[in-house]
């Protein structure tokens, strides 16, 4: 029996001798155990216990360690780890649709002007209702070609915190108020898509530099309004009732539209008493210069076919007496969150909207696409993503058949994703929806900077 064993043991070593002279490995069968253990050498004298050192910490459950186990973020939700596009130059599509409204900016660049007055309407949603993005839009306009005052105010103070700037104004939140984006509304408001009525004895006052004004009201024709206006708020000297030229009255529907203007040079605080069977629609403020009036006419959760909603008498008498030089329509954020969208629908229903309120206004329109949202989870956030990019195509689609000019606010931010480079550039406040100070006055700038470039291009195509 030995015999045999050592026979097969020389033979074994014969063969991986053999195998070895021609280069060739000898076939390894790994122990189903695991790899095998070496051989211990020979034992090492203890030497000095060392001291325990700090435990070591445990693997993290996010940062670089984790980074491949972990479920990439998505690019506009708060976890968002990656800069996203910086803000570009978006140049205005269609701009030729804009001649009229470029030919009133030259009529004001103008050595003497005159008694010009170009208005800027921009309606929107709560990105233009805060009047900081819509306010810095003011501002450099009112600088570069003329400051014609404030413009229209909105006649009471739907939300915390709504404010004009320029302008303070005095009023109880208490008053019946009306507003579009009532459940129940009958249409019945101003442009601002608001309205007031004032309680016996209630007035509404307002404080601002002003020339002129104009106020609108929507009630029997007995009624008629009593304003008192002076200089410094601070002086002593009481307020004076104020003369007021009337505007021929616009029947609608069983009450009627009136405008009373005033003037007083040098003036600083005006009131207004109006009888309670009547509503205070807006007042607009001039300084009595030359130059550019650009209004404020946002709405929170607004949307685009709440223009819809007004009374088309009303909508279209007001629009009539404000004579603008340019409609811009800002929308887009609250549809882009919805989830019964249409694409072939909301261009179709927005095309017809643009061509009425063109028809209504007599001037041409500037469509803004709405700018970049995000969501704090990854399965909202892509909804929102979904919804934009039907919202984007459809304005943009309906701009060019009804023959406006479209701006794409979206990708001036820097493109999808974009919110959560602004929120880290303290652009963008935490909902991922609204943007800060900075960051509507960044959006501003981009806006007026892409309209400016349309202006010169249309100039030096005329000379």
């Amino acid at each position: 029996m030995k015999v045999r064993i050592l026979g097969h043991l020389l033979a074994l070593v014969l063969v991986s001798g053999a195998l070895a002279l021609q280069g060739v490995q000898p076939p390894h069968h790994p122990r189903a155990h695991g790899p095998s253990r070496p051989k211990p050498g020979p034992r090492a004298k203890p030497g000095p216990r060392a001291r325990p050192g700090p435990r070591a910490k445990a693997r993290p459950k996010s940062g670089p360690a984790a980074r491949t186990r972990a479920k990439p973020a998505v690019p506009g939700t708060r976890a968002e780890p990656q800069a996203a596009p910086r803000p570009e130059m978006v140049e205005l599509e269609g701009a030729a649709h804009l001649e009229r409204f470029f030919q009133g900016l030259e009529r004001l660049a103008a050595p003497h002007p005159e008694d010009e007055v170009l208005r800027v309407l921009q309606f929107g949603d709560s990105h233009t209702a805060a009047d900081l993005w819509s306010g810095c839009l003011r501002q450099q306009f009112q600088t570069r070609f003329g400051d014609a005052g404030p413009g229209l105010l909105l006649p009471v103070r739907p939300w915390r915190g709504y404010h004009h700037a320029g302008v303070k104004e005095g009023f109880s939140r208490d008053w019946p108020s009306f507003s579009l984006r009532s459940a129940d509304t009958d249409g019945m408001v101003g442009l601002t898509g608001g309205a007031i009525t004032l309680p016996a004895g209630a007035v509404y006052q307002v404080e601002t530099p002003f020339r002129r004004f104009t106020l609108q009201t929507l009630g029997p024709a007995e009624d008629l309004p009593v304003v008192l206006a002076g200089a410094a708020p601070e002086a002593a000297a009481p307020l004076q009732p104020l003369a007021l030229a009337a505007a021929p009255a616009v029947p609608v529907d069983g009450m009627v539209l009136r405008s009373f203007s005033g003037t007083l040079a040098g003036g600083a605080k005006f009131t207004i008493g109006l009888p309670p069977t009547s509503r205070l629609l807006g007042v607009d403020v001039r300084t009595g210069q030359a130059g550019i009036t650009y209004d404020e006419l946002g709405l929170n959760g607004a949307e685009l076919q709440d223009l819809a909603r007004w009374n088309p008498v009303l909508r279209r008498a007001l629009l009539a007496q404000a004579q603008p030089g340019l409609l811009v329509l800002a929308y887009g954020t609250n549809e882009m969150g919805r989830d019964d969208l249409d694409l072939a629908t909301l261009r179709d229903q927005s095309a017809e909207l643009f061509t009425a309120l063109a028809a209504e206004a007599g001037c041409p329109i500037l469509v803004v696409g709405p700018i970049d949202r995000g969501a704090p989870q990854r399965r909202k956030l892509l909804a929102v993503r979904a919804g934009a990019r039907i919202v984007v195509a459809a304005l943009r689609q309906a701009a060019r058949q009804a023959g406006c000019a479209f701006w794409d606010g979206g990708a001036a931010m820097g493109g999808e994703g974009a919110m959560a480079r602004w929120r880290q550039l303290g652009w963008a406040q935490k909902d991922l929806v609204h943007l800060t100070g900075p960051g509507y006055t960044r959006l501003g700038q981009l806006q007026f900077q892409a309209v400016m470039r349309a202006y010169e291009q249309y100039r030096n195509a005329q000379d």
